[in-house]
């Protein structure tokens, strides 16, 4: 009797813990999982790097996501029928949010250029020129503009051919002098140092910097052959030089709008002066770089229809100027 009051209570026992395990497992008898609903968050970057879209569990939060990059741009965040998103808020419904931008620097171009392995730049709108009258400087109104005429003749008293170094602040813009020594002001360690004249963080590329842009010798970027063309805009023979986001096989040379478009950088063939004289302007472009070839003469890119090299000459001679700006991914 006492062995089957055992087994009662065993069994008992047994069935209870089967009750209690079922009452821990899943709600649904079938096996099945219970269905949530998810909402999509699209970030749509206006032309920055790419954002994947998030699958949201309704009433959930988006999480935020890292920021993205534009050329030439700052981001200042997402935003969702004109008012910045917060992320706190819960997702209800499929939502896209736009990212907002503003220039990163005024008066440059917003396209970036490698340089080097590890140095990108932005350009300057328009090559450098200075007011005698006034002692202003300037960047040019347009990429294609230019001071002086065939005849040697300044355009309302604007120059844009410079002495090398004479573009940085506390210089003579208007030095002619052939002495060298008028010429050797601020070189450090091989290379021109100083702030520009017309405001900090302003500078001019070295000699291997323009080689590696254009693709000229062993070392260049990538695509910078088929990045550069010598091209006519408004009568005015230029170096196009597009950035390094472009692709080559939509590149349509003939179209120098859609080009800017792009991003492209155009250098005048501005010519040069040597003294009061200038020449070679619409046929040959020579711009300064910031590295010395001994005591008296300096490196400089020039290019014609034909040809494009890095070459030097003596630094009293007047020659483009085109600055850049360092670019930080």
């Amino acid at each position: 009797m006492r062995r089957l009051k055992l087994l009662f209570l065993l069994s008992a026992f047994l069935s209870a813990g089967v009750m209690l395990c079922a009452s821990c497992g899943d709600d649904d008898d079938s096996g099945s999982p219970e269905f949530t609903q998810h909402y999509i968050v699209t970030f749509d970057t206006d032309g920055g790097s790419a954002v994947d879209v998030q699958a949201v569990v309704h009433d959930k939060n988006a999480s935020k996501p890292d920021d993205p990059k534009k050329a030439g741009y700052e981001f200042l965040g997402w935003y969702c029928n004109d008012a910045e998103f917060d992320f706190s808020t819960s997702i209800t419904q499929n939502i896209t949010l736009k990212a907002r931008w503003k220039v990163q620097y005024d008066d440059v171009i917003p396209a970036v250029f490698s340089v080097s392995n590890d140095k990108k730049v932005m350009f300057s709108k328009g090559n450098l020129q200075y007011q005698t009258s006034t002692k202003t400087w300037r960047f040019a109104e347009h990429q294609y503009d230019y001071c002086f005429d065939q005849y040697g003749m300044v355009k309302d008293f604007w120059i844009d051919l410079f002495g090398w170094g004479k573009w940085l602040e506390g210089q003579n813009p208007v030095e002619k002098d052939p002495d060298p020594s008028k010429y050797q002001d601020g070189i450090v360690e091989g290379s021109l140092k100083g702030e520009s004249a017309i405001g900090k963080g302003w500078n001019i590329l070295s000699s291997d910097e323009w080689k590696y842009l254009t693709g000229i010798g062993n070392k260049m970027r990538p695509n910078a052959l088929v990045l550069r063309n010598y091209v006519t805009i408004k009568g005015v023979p230029c170096l196009a030089i597009l950035p390094d986001d472009c692709n080559p096989a939509k590149i349509n040379w003939d179209n120098w709008q859609s080009l800017e478009s792009a991003g492209a950088v155009f250098l005048p063939a501005a010519g040069s002066r040597r003294d009061a004289e200038v020449g070679g302007i619409a046929n040959y472009g020579f711009y300064w770089s910031r590295r010395p070839e001994g005591d008296k003469d300096a490196y400089y890119l020039t290019f014609n229809p034909e040809s494009y090299n890095v070459l030097y000459a003596s630094r009293y001679f007047g020659l483009s100027v085109r600055l850049v700006r360092e670019f930080w991914d």
